[in-house]
């Protein structure tokens, strides 16, 4: 077989906790064959993708290059491993990178982690039963790291549900 291609990481784990702002890591597509193989594609995974890095100040965002990118025998294409976990709990995510080597199976990249949203309700569900006029107050609360900075705020369009009393449900 003429094209050896390998991904490290393969898998990684984008740590615990991981907040749902996007996590970054580095990759490596190498090439430890004799010919030149193109990395054709990338399908992202539910909340992640993989894309390829040209060279960049440290201090500024790593540009991407577009696809497809080719690599020559015996090289190693920097990759850069982009996750934006939408839910929080358990994380795993794949993303499969195709390639022009034609014996070559695709490659796959595994990412997992804990989620820990950035603000959450101290609970999942409020369910308030009352008979007709009665009145009844309940207070729910936020929890996570950005919870202290959260303001409840009424779009505009919202303020006709508002009474002397309060906020009307």
């Amino acid at each position: 077989d003429t094209a050896r291609l390998s991904v490290a990481p393969a898998s990684l784990s984008l740590g615990s906790p991981v907040q749902y702002d996007e996590v970054r890591r580095p990759l490596a597509l190498s090439n430890r064959g004799v010919d030149p193989v193109s990395l054709l594609d990338v399908e992202a995974g539910h909340s992640c993708t993989v894309a390829p890095r040209t060279v960049a100040p440290p201090s500024a965002a790593p540009p991407t290059a577009s696809l497809p990118v080719s690599l020559p025998a015996g090289e190693t294409l920097a990759l850069e491993l982009r996750c934006r976990p939408r839910l929080h709990g358990i994380f795993v995510d794949r993303v499969r990178l195709r390639t022009s080597a034609p014996a070559q199976e695709d490659l796959w990249v595994a990412a997992t982690g804990q989620v820990v949203p950035a603000v959450v309700f101290d609970r999942e569900l409020l369910e308030v039963s009352l008979p007709f006029g009665a009145r009844k107050v309940e207070e729910v609360r936020t929890e996570g790291p950005r919870s202290g900075a959260l303001r409840l705020r009424l779009r505009e369009g919202d303020r006709r549900r508002w009474s002397a009393e309060g906020l009307l449900v």
